[in-house]
């Protein structure tokens, strides 16, 4: 039992008697400067009965007693060698700052890489993703007999007078000028395009251009064959006219759309059924859903395309040695002009391209992160001024737009756009290239620097997206013999005819998904902490609540008992 140190006796609800100890007070405060025992009694009197500085020492005194904390009770022993205290202080200082320093390590994995990008613990069938949305662009930019574009050319080179030209029509000059925007970029250097009446480039590229029955007469689909009416939009990339299956209409994915005007006879809107982030809406048969989706892997659930074209077409100054056709694989609710990535066909071969689909989502738990922690965007995290859905290839062509119609007042044709912004003409053309290679640039140092003199476009990459890697393998194709086979005279009927064939289907029947999830989280922040406070100091988290008792409610009590006994101590 304690010692009877106070004997406070309760005489009533307001009063009480207390008996101090003999000699207690007839002392001054400096009286009680050898009072620094480890006992509790001896430690109640330094808190009670001696100066403020006395009393901090007393409560050091208690809370050492109790305290947890390994090492506290041997820095303040009494009855110790003064360097065995000195000992215990460098030893407990040293590891606390061992553990600040790992904990401080901790923070920063936690700070910089909280989200782990793997593989997904199970596999994905390839029918809850779309069949890839397959862009299919003509390298013969016209038809023969419409317009010969190295004879325009040279007839405006060879003119001694660029002001005024008498060798070629205006129709013709006009369908130059056009041309020159999806052709190699050293022609226009040489042609020197100047400001001029506006040209519509659109309908003058699209008057022009061959159409999808000029260039797919069949193609098949799960193994059923097809013509192209009602099965491929017109859109317009880098490339010119091109032309989409499976892609979800411009009024889904733009804001503004801006090609309406152009859509080709025997051309069909189907209404999506499918989102990146929810995939299908409905598990309906095939009929009733949109993008199309394959059931199976192989040849049997994919696409064949029969293409074609005719020698007279080939324009060998336009686009160099480059004859065929040429492909992009993208999601459907992408759009074509964003993706600059494209595989060759070329006539006489017969192409398969063998899909691998890389399907990244994200888990719910890292929502909660900044963007920037966890390395993309949501699609409702990030709004972009021209499309309804983010991806980081819409982003990154928004923000080129932007750029191009700052610095040049106009925009490209295959840019999406408002109906009060203009399309750059032929002689816009070296200030759109221009634009462009400014803009990568000036990303490229604010990448590598942090600073650029244009804003930073932010594009990360979207949460949920879907990106189809391709494998490709080609033999010759003999088109005569073939035909020759079957005893058709095909080619007899279209003189010049060259052919080449391509199919596109999926590799695997299960596709292994990417999954970004949470690698280090704020648990795991606290379980970490708490194991380096509590290996080498002992610290738990009711240490840190004992701490907060002793500095408040310990404190105030103490406090409180300390002004009673001293009114009592100085009225006696």
């Amino acid at each position: 039992m304690e010692p009877n140190l106070l004997n406070m006796e309760r005489g009533s609800a307001s009063s009480y008697t207390l008996q101090v100890p003999e000699g207690v007070k007839h002392r001054s405060n400096s009286q009680f400067s050898d009072v620094s025992q480890t006992t509790e009694v001896e430690a109640k009197q330094n808190i009670i009965f001696g100066n403020p500085a006395q009393a901090a020492w007393g409560i050091l005194l208690d809370y050492s007693r109790i305290s947890t904390v390994h090492g506290v009770r041997y820095m303040v022993a009494r009855k110790r060698p003064w360097w065995e205290r000195i000992l215990w202080i460098c030893i407990f200082v040293a590891a606390i700052c061992i553990c600040a320093r790992l904990i401080a390590k901790i923070w920063l994995k936690w700070e910089t890489t909280p989200v782990i990008v793997s593989f997904s613990e199970k596999t994905t069938p390839i029918w809850e993703i779309p069949f890839p949305s397959v862009v299919l662009c003509p390298e013969s930019r016209t038809v023969n007999g419409t317009f010969n574009f190295t004879e325009a050319f040279y007839q405006v080179i060879d003119n001694p007078s660029r002001d005024k030209f008498d060798n070629i029509s205006t129709t013709d000059y006009e369908n130059l000028q056009t041309l020159s925007q999806i052709c190699d970029a050293d022609l226009v250097e040489r042609l020197k395009f100047k400001i001029s009446e506006p040209i519509d480039v659109l309908d003058t590229m699209v008057s022009l251009a061959p159409t999808i029955n000029y260039t797919m007469p069949f193609g098949m689909f799960k193994h059923k064959v097809f013509f192209p009416d009602g099965y491929f939009t017109t859109v317009f990339t880098d490339l010119g006219v091109c032309h989409q299956f499976n892609g979800m209409h411009q009024s889904e994915i733009l804001h503004f759309p801006s090609t309406t005007n152009f859509t080709f006879e025997g051309e069909v809107y189907r209404e999506s059924t499918w989102s990146v982030d929810e995939g299908y809406r409905t598990r309906a048969n095939d009929n009733n859903t949109y993008p199309w989706r394959v059931e199976t892997a192989g040849a049997r659930g994919g696409l064949f395309l029969s293409l074609q074209g005719r020698i007279q077409d080939i324009d060998y100054l336009c686009r160099g040695s480059v004859e065929g056709f040429s492909i992009q694989l993208l999601s459907p609710d992408e759009f074509p002009a964003a993706n600059k990535q494209y595989v060759r066909v070329p006539f006489n071969k017969d192409v398969q391209l063998l899909i691998t689909p890389q399907y990244i989502t994200t888990s719910e738990n890292v929502k909660h992160y900044s963007a920037e922690r966890r390395g993309c965007f949501f699609n409702e995290e990030r709004s972009l001024k021209f499309f309804k859905k983010y991806t980081q290839n819409n982003c990154v062509l928004e923000c080129l737009t932007n750029y191009t119609l700052t610095k040049c007042g106009c925009v490209k044709f295959s840019m999406p756009r408002t109906k009060d912004m203009p399309i750059c003409q032929a002689s816009d053309i070296l200030c759109y290239q221009t634009a462009e290679d400014d803009l990568l640039r000036d990303q490229f140092e604010h990448g590598l620097i942090g600073y650029s003199d244009s804003p930073d476009c932010n594009c990360l990459p979207a949460c949920t997206s879907i990106v189809y890697q391709v494998e490709i393998s080609e033999a010759h194709f003999d088109v005569y013999k073939v035909l020759e086979a079957y005893r058709e005279n095909y080619t007899d009927e279209n003189p010049g005819l060259v052919m080449g064939r391509t199919s596109i289907f999926f590799k695997e029947q299960q596709i292994l998904t990417i999954r970004r999830s949470q690698l280090f989280g704020t648990t795991d922040f606290l379980a970490s902490s708490g194991g380096l406070l509590g290996l080498f100091v002992g610290i738990s988290a009711l240490s840190f609540v004992e701490i907060i008792y002793f500095c408040t409610v310990r404190l105030i009590s103490n406090l409180k008992m300390r002004r009673k006994v001293k009114s009592v101590v100085y009225q006696q």
